[in-house]
Order: structure tokens, then C-alpha cells, then sequence
């Protein structure tokens, strides 16, 4: 059984707040990051850490910026931040939002499929509560 930890983001400051998801101590949204690295698109992921503390601040943002996702799992509300070329998904939690995995805008159907499969995890486990 995977084991669902989080950790703060501290890059985003704000009234919400914004966790990372660590599956098994390893974080997918890491995993992205490295990736990217040394590539224009860590000007983009920039931008998106800029959309999340608009978010944190309670600022609204356009469906060009964030995206609800329908249909995700249960009643869990699901979110794609969104630039030219990366998505960057959540979920919601009590008193913030919770950054799954990164990915670029060529996978995003996959991305998705990801997304609510670790969330169903999360909620059959139990381990929701714990994030």
C-alpha cells in the first residue's frame, strides 16, 4: 500500500495554503521540476508558482490560468494550473490545495487519468485527513 504525506510549499505565501504530495517520501511535482530544469519552461513553471500565490491570496484567476477539472473524484474538487505549455494539478483540502504532479500540456489527458487514480488512492486509503 502507497503511503500520501505532504509538505508546505514555502515559495507560496498566502492565506491558503499549498502542499506538495509526497507518495512513498517521493514527490511528483519534483520529479517535474528536475525535468524541466535548464529549459524554457522553468520560466513557465515560474509563472504558475505566480498563479498559485494569486490563489493563495484569494484572487480569482481566468479559465486560461486555472481550470476546475470536472468529474474528478467523489466530491473532490480538482484543479489544472495552466501556462502556454505546462499543467500543474491539484486538489483541494481544508484551508488550501494540495500540488500532485506537473506535466506538459501534450500529456495532459494522461496527466489527468494520474491525478484522479492517486486521489482514489487517497480517499479509499483513508489518508486524506492526513494531508
Amino acid at each position: 500500500m502507497r503511503t500520501f504525506t505532504s509538505e508546505t510549499i514555502k515559495a507560496i505565501r498566502g492565506r491558503l495554503v499549498f502542499k506538495k504530495l509526497l507518495i512513498n517520501e517521493k514527490c511528483l511535482l519534483d520529479q517535474f521540476e528536475e525535468s524541466i530544469k535548464g529549459t524554457p519552461y522553468e520560466s513557465e513553471m515560474r509563472s504558475i508558482y505566480t498563479y498559485m500565490e494569486f490563489v493563495a491570496n484569494n484572487t480569482l484567476l481566468p479559465r486560461t490560468k486555472l481550470n476546475v477539472i470536472k468529474k474528478c473524484y467523489g466530491k473532490q474538487k480538482c484543479y489544472e494550473f495552466k501556462s502556454k505549455n505546462l499543467r500543474v494539478y491539484a486538489f483541494s483540502i481544508t484551508g488550501g490545495k494540495v500540488i500532485v504532479l506537473g506535466g506538459n500540456k501534450s500529456n495532459q489527458v494522461k496527466d489527468i487519468r494520474q491525478l484522479k487514480s492517486i486521489l482514489k488512492d487517497i480517499i479509499e486509503s483513508n489518508q486524506l485527513n492526513k494531508l
